[in-house]
């Protein structure tokens, strides 16, 4: 038992080992959202890659477009925790908000707190 010898302990990253699969099939149909009013969400089991397709789309976002602005949150992120309240979401948004871009606004994780968001509406 090598472990119990050294007793030594190893964290790893969710992804160190797993291969990751790239969904083309639906970055695409994000892609053809793109310009489009609706709110685009990202649904699916578990560790299925909703938060590296929606990276993807980032990455497509800042490598066709110029003048645009992405405010990003990641609800398990703890440098987010402030704004899981919806007031202070709303002005989080607000402060973040560049009038003379394109802004996009993208939340990972918002079961989270999801059921502060009732009575939110950002206008972006």
């Amino acid at each position: 038992m090598w472990f119990q010898k050294n007793k030594k302990i190893y964290f790893l990253k969710a992804g160190d080992y797993m291969k990751t699969i790239t969904r083309t099939k639906y970055l695409n149909r994000i892609i053809d959202l793109n310009q489009t009013p609706d709110i685009k969400i990202i649904t699916g089991i578990r560790r299925s890659g909703k938060s590296k397709l929606m990276e993807a789309y980032i990455e497509y976002l800042k490598n066709h477009y110029e003048n645009i602005n992405i405010i990003f949150i990641d609800f398990m992120d703890l440098i987010h925790e402030e704004i899981r309240e919806y007031h202070a979401l709303h002005a989080y948004v607000e402060e973040h908000f560049q009038e003379e871009k394109a802004n996009y606004l993208f939340v990972d994780e918002v079961q989270i707190k999801v059921s502060q968001f009732v009575g939110l509406y950002l206008i972006i």
